[in-house]
């Protein structure tokens, strides 16, 4: 074989090898079944909760990956007046921050401490309107409800904490409290540090337990 032969051979061959190149998918590249593919794809959403309503009930359906609009629209529920409810908001720089007036507070997942700050805008990861029952219309409670991806990895997508209506959280919810008071817990239950009940919430909050 001649030395212009080879030539042509080689280039031909490199020819194709960079069109096989470019022909690739990125979406190739990673594992959609990697949990840490999944994670990235579903952490950021946008959740607003619904002014006096329950969260969760009226809402729409957050997907895979999509903004989610939860408890707008619903019928019971009510919080206390934006002047007189104070909300605990932490974050490193303020760890005695708190909410007041219109505002709520976004935490975030990124930390075992979930910091957050006051704002009146959208919140990616956790909503906070109220960290115990005082927030709340007399005789109602503060919730925290966690929107799992329905995909079933078992990450969270975000969690909405609000009021309901009645003297005790619904099943698969977390109520929040103070002090283990029959106000904030009812009969039977004593108030407890977030961390050892439920590590996805803000580690300064209360919750009731058994």
């Amino acid at each position: 074989m001649t030395n212009s032969s080879t030539k042509g051979l080689l280039t031909v061959a490199m020819f194709a090898a960079s069109l096989a190149a470019c022909g690739a998918s990125p979406e190739d590249e990673s594992d959609s079944t990697d949990p840490t593919v999944i994670l990235r794809h579903h952490r950021r959403i946008s959740i607003t909760a619904g002014t006096g309503g329950t969260t969760g009930t009226g809402g729409s359906a957050i997907s895979s990956g999509s903004a989610g609009t939860v408890g707008s629209g619903g019928t019971s529920g009510s919080g206390a007046t934006s002047s007189t409810r104070v909300i605990a908001c932490y974050s490193g720089g303020a760890p005695t921050a708190t909410c007041t007036g219109t505002d709520h507070c976004c935490f975030n997942n990124y930390s075992a401490s979930h910091e957050g700050y006051c704002t009146t805008d959208a919140c990616e990861f956790g909503r906070m309107e109220c960290d115990g029952p005082e927030d709340c219309a007399s005789g109602n409670v503060c919730c925290a409800e966690r929107m799992s991806d329905p995909a079933g990895t078992g990450y969270a997508l975000g969690y909405v904490v609000a009021c309901r209506t009645g003297s005790a959280c619904p099943t698969g919810t977390w109520q929040l409290c103070h002090t283990s008071s029959t106000r904030d817990c009812g009969l039977g239950r004593s108030c407890q540090p977030s961390g050892p009940v439920n590590a996805e919430l803000p580690q300064i909050l209360g919750l009731c337990v058994p």
